[in-house]
């Protein structure tokens, strides 16, 4: 007699029921799942922080030569502020990783950790029932 379906999470990327998991465009079955974690990825901030220093200076640059009724003093104030907010406000993403019949697979990919981890914690919890 087969048990009846449970529904552990569901939203409009993601469902994980006693019998899979669905994340995003990856289909999983929970009997082949050995674990699921979750991965922090890095965004470099560099280039953003090199744009801005190109603006700086190169507004500074103008600025020194051409004084303040020159167009490209705000073109270099522009880039600067551009280059600042891009490095300041970029956010890290967080990757569902799972591991199903051996292999290491990159679930879905949010930059909210808090939903990540509702979706790691539904999985376990589906994992649990398994065994």
């Amino acid at each position: 007699m087969n048990a009846p379906i449970t529904n552990y999470y569901k939203d409009d990327k993601v469902v994980i029921s006693s019998t899979g998991a669905t994340l995003g465009v990856n289909n999983f079955a929970i009997s082949n799942m050995a674990s699921v974690s979750i991965v922090e990825k890095k965004r470099s901030r560099i280039p953003w922080i090199i744009l801005a220093l190109v603006g700086l200076i190169g507004g500074l640059f103008f600025l020194r030569y051409y004084g303040y009724t020159s167009f490209t003093v705000y073109i270099g104030l522009v880039v600067f502020l551009i280059g600042a907010a891009m490095a300041i406000f970029q956010k890290n993403k967080f990757i569902i990783r799972v591991v199903s019949s051996g292999i290491a697979i990159d679930g879905l990919e949010t930059t909210d950790r808090k939903y990540a981890q509702k979706i790691v914690d539904a999985i376990n919890q589906a994992l649990d029932k398994k065994a």
